[in-house]
């Protein structure tokens, strides 16, 4: 009688580990945890881009809170997404076909106003449509939904404007250029131009104000007395 109540109770010592030793094999993640939102950035709603001769840079705010409402203190970095299609080959209602991200060093958040993002690609392709998006972490598993997602056509630019003058008066500033008809290697342009104004308050970023026009002529109604305003044009080909 002892040695199997012995037998049993070493049976049943064994089943009692390997049955423990099993739910510990089966409990690790298969993929990231889940942060939680009161740590998850708002997403980028201000993703910009600001075509020259050199290339593109791109600009964005950094978010200032979480999803729910709580301020942020810093971003650990962005990831920034691009896709590079043929123009011929473009299709619209195709997914965007996105690579893997770069990634971009965050930063600390001021106390008071705001904080910008910038990245500057130099080598693009004649022919390609760019798309580009980004994401913001605090940490490795806090990732933000995507921002908006901004696009152009890559071909040597129209040269730049000339013989800007802005005229200013009470309320408003007038704008005028002179017509642009060649691209920045000298060739004849074969496509039609629009202009894109862009304006700096106070010593800020540049920013696009307005859609882009036709004509040579802008008036920026968006201004109050007493502020200093800074303009540029740019040539965008259509």
């Amino acid at each position: 009688m002892t040695k199997r109540t012995r037998s049993s109770l070493q049976f049943s010592f064994g089943l009692t580990v390997l049955t423990l030793l099993a739910a510990l094999a089966g409990c690790g993640y298969k993929d990231k945890p889940v942060a939680p939102s009161q740590i998850v950035p708002a997403a980028v709603t201000d993703l910009q881009y600001q075509l020259d001769e050199k290339g593109v840079t791109l600009y964005w705010s950094y978010p200032r809170e979480t999803v729910t409402g709580d301020k942020l203190i810093d971003i650990a970095e962005f990831d920034l997404y691009r896709a590079v299609v043929p123009a011929n080959e473009y299709c619209k209602t195709c997914p965007i076909p996105f690579a893997s991200p770069i990634d971009l060093p965050g930063g600390a958040l001021p106390d008071k106003g705001a904080r910008t993002a910038s990245y500057q690609m130099t080598v693009l392709r004649p022919g390609h449509l760019y798309f580009f998006k980004v994401r913001s972490r605090t940490g490795w598993w806090s990732e933000s939904e995507d921002s908006n997602v901004v696009s152009f056509l890559w071909n040597t630019p129209p040269m730049a404007p000339e013989g800007l003058s802005v005229k200013a008066g009470d309320g408003k500033t007038v704008l005028a250029w002179q017509p642009v008809q060649r691209r920045q290697d000298a060739s004849p342009l074969g496509e039609t131009v629009q202009y894109q104004v862009l304006r700096s308050v106070d010593g800020g970023v540049f920013a696009t104000i307005g859609e882009p026009v036709a004509g040579t002529g802008y008036t920026d109604t968006q201004v109050e007395n007493g502020k200093t305003y800074a303009y540029q044009v740019q040539a965008v080909s259509v």
